[in-house]
């Protein structure tokens, strides 16, 4: 198996209705990249629950309908020969005005068997504010804002 080829995923669900409640019908949108290029992973099988679809050129495949029953035991799996990513809980909800963001990280990449695992991480209270740009020609657009001295970082 080589390990060079691993793979970043993101998942997005777009609501139709009201995503919030378990039951609901969903978009789900899967972006399949190389995790050192970030260069999209065509043909790699997505599976989720008893759905299954394939990348397309662009690392994306779209799963219609998706129902969710229970949201914590969703696992997004995807394979590409002998590679695999896994990623849980990935519903984000966007409803709500003040949610917790985390970010975790570990010393390295790869570990052998019975090694020492560190693994640090940071959660964050984000306040959601809302606001227009305006986008150029090309669906771009640039921002300009000062940190405040108190910010946590």
């Amino acid at each position: 198996m080589q390990y060079d080829e691993t793979y970043s995923t993101i998942a997005k669900k777009t609501k139709k209705n009201s995503a919030r409640f378990a039951g609901a019908k969903v978009t789900l949108t899967i972006w399949v990249t190389e995790l050192m290029t970030g260069v999209p992973v065509n043909q790699a099988t997505v599976l989720i629950l008893n759905k299954t679809q394939e990348t397309n050129q662009q690392g994306l495949c779209t799963i219609q309908n998706f129902k969710t029953d229970d949201r914590n035991e969703d696992i997004l799996v995807v394979e590409k020969g002998e590679d695999l990513c896994m990623l849980v809980n990935f519903y984000s909800y966007a409803l709500d005005s003040n949610i917790y963001v985390w970010h975790v990280f570990d010393d390295r990449r790869l570990y052998k068997p019975k090694k020492d695992v560190y693994v640090k991480g940071y959660v964050r209270l984000l306040k959601l504010e809302q606001s227009s740009l305006k986008l150029n020609n090309y669906g771009a657009f640039d921002i300009k804002f000062k940190l405040p001295d108190n910010v946590n970082l």
